[in-house]
């Protein structure tokens, strides 16, 4: 994973985690410090791409108090048109697969169309798992993905070339 450029410990023991690890995060820690590359590392060049050609889309929660001071959380789906970073956002009451795939159908009624590409993190409801560093895709999804028209593609967590307009939020 470092050789990638993967130096986030956290996110290197969630996928060492599992392929069997069991230990704890500060031999990890302590075995990435020393080879991080230099603060002064050059910024990454912007990912760009077509009009039509990809969108990203996640999770996210969101706290909110009520006027009786109850914290809540409320999911919230982002989906983001890679190329003019138009963004549709949709609450729900879970992030269940059946959400999902509404949430998706409606953020392409909202765009008016489907890109060629939807990019995607390790979302429990679209990944299985992996195998040989490979997303095992939920066959529901690539069903579905098949259905509308698009194809669905993985973005590793650690390379913010991939999906960083999420990031831009």
């Amino acid at each position: 994973m470092i050789s990638l450029g993967i130096f986030n410990c956290s996110v290197i023991m969630e996928r060492i985690q599992e392929d069997g690890y069991d230990g704890g995060i500060t031999i990890i820690k302590d075995y990435v410090q020393d080879k991080r590359p230099p603060r002064n590392t050059p910024a990454v060049r912007r990912y760009e791409t077509l009009p039509g050609k990809q969108a990203q889309m996640d999770w996210g929660i969101v706290h909110y108090i009520d006027e009786r001071e109850i914290v809540h959380k409320t999911p919230g789906f982002v989906m983001i048109l890679g190329n003019s970073r138009t963004k549709y956002l949709e609450f729900t009451k879970r992030c269940d697969f059946y959400s999902l795939l509404r949430c998706i159908v409606n953020a392409f009624e909202y765009f008016g169309g489907i890109p060629e590409i939807v990019l995607t993190d390790r979302m429990k409801t679209v990944i299985d798992g992996s195998e040989a560093g490979k997303p095992l895709w939920n066959k529901r999804f690539e069903d579905f993905a098949s259905d509308m028209g698009f194809i669905p593609k993985y973005a590793d967590q650690g390379d913010l070339r991939q999906k960083g307009k999420l990031k831009d939020l």
